[in-house]
């Protein structure tokens, strides 16, 4: 199994990123991503400041890009997730 860590967070798609991994169609890849907030809220009081403090282009971070063996654009691609695992 392949793993994309926190490292290689992006907020948009678009294709002049780069792919970070490139993986075989049915291979696993787990995915080490972080919330809507950067992994930065941690208490209610984190909370009431997000609206304030966070930076609204840098909301809901994604991990990637993958790229896909044999995919072609026009291609439509199934994704089973397989477990979701909170952090602490």
């Amino acid at each position: 199994m392949k793993t994309l860590t926190r490292n290689h967070v992006i907020y948009r798609f678009t294709p002049s990123i780069a792919p970070v991994l490139q993986a075989e169609p049915g291979e696993k890849v787990l995915f080490e991503t972080l919330d809507t907030a950067n992994g930065w809220v941690k208490t209610t009081e984190d909370a009431v400041d997000l609206k304030r403090t966070r930076d609204p282009q840098k909301v809901n971070p994604a991990i990637g890009p993958v790229f896909i063996v044999g995919a072609e654009p026009g291609d439509t691609l199934v994704v089973d997730i397989l477990k979701i695992t909170l952090g602490t």
